[in-house]
């Protein structure tokens, strides 16, 4: 059975993209967030504005991608925005008039607060494969946030999830691919980076390197993890890489999963 939910996003423009033949799409939306349960019984989830929209500030046009964060009351049955973060962070970073706060994740920390943190680069706008991952944090229930600072140099599709527990985790990657687990309930401390994927040139693995190699020939990875609780202690973090020998020893593009446990 097919169902629609209503979605109350005020401030969103859209872009349409011509076609070679003239004709006129409009581009679709892509949330890309994973729902979560809140403390408060209600389903959240992350999404981001794409290529533009209305600052709801001062209600002129930004051409930055902004955050928003989306809540449902209904069990999902329609959907009223929460938050909406505004790039810029740090003042002007990017070289031309795009990118911005767009793949995001949270989450409710034991202390009754909220982490959010958010990539910052889209290769297709910016023509850069990376840049700083920002994190902000609210107290109050995702009504209002502290100013987004800089997390981490890369962070490319931030995940988290907390363990039974108790303690947070994040995964992030581009270049390399990265743990890191929260150390207090309010998620201001972190560990250093676990890595699980080094951030160097790996092109030299693959069956036939190239003299030239592509970023992703180099770093060899599409660099979208993700990490799932799997019981009190442990989670699980699923990852590409393309360098994976097969039984016959030539190198393969393979998902992978590693359990990685917190004593």
């Amino acid at each position: 059975m097919l169902e629609q939910a209503g979605v109350d996003w005020p401030y969103l423009t859209r872009v349409v993209h011509v076609s070679r033949k003239g004709k006129k799409v409009l581009k679709s939306i892509f949330p890309r967030g994973n729902p979560k349960l809140g403390p408060d019984g209600a389903i959240w989830v992350s999404v981001f504005s794409g290529e533009g929209h209305l600052n709801p500030e001062n209600g002129q046009y930004s051409p930055y991608y902004s955050a928003e964060l989306f809540r449902s009351k209904d069990n999902g049955k329609t959907f009223q925005r929460r938050s909406h973060l505004e790039y810029e962070a740090d003042g002007h970073e990017f070289p031309y008039k795009s990118g911005g706060f767009s793949d995001s994740d949270f989450e409710f920390m034991p202390d009754g607060s909220i982490v959010w943190f958010l990539r910052s680069t889209w290769y297709s706008s910016t023509g850069k494969e990376w840049d700083p991952m920002y994190m902000t944090r609210s107290t109050d229930m995702g009504r209002t946030w502290s100013k987004p600072v800089k997390f981490a140099r890369v962070g490319i599709l931030p995940r988290l999830c907390r363990l039974e527990n108790g303690v947070t985790l994040l995964c992030y990657a581009r270049p390399g691919t990265f743990v890191r687990a929260a150390l207090n309930d309010s998620g201001t401390k972190w560990t250093e980076p676990l890595v699980v994927m080094t951030p160097g040139d790996r092109s030299k693995l693959a069956n036939k390197p190239v003299a030239e190699p592509t970023f992703h020939d180099w770093d060899g990875s599409c660099n979208n993890p993700e990490i799932v609780p799997l019981d009190e202690n442990s989670a699980l973090l699923f990852y590409s890489d393309f360098y994976y020998p097969d039984e016959n020893g030539v190198k393969r593009k393979t998902i992978l999963c590693r359990k990685i446990r917190v004593e």
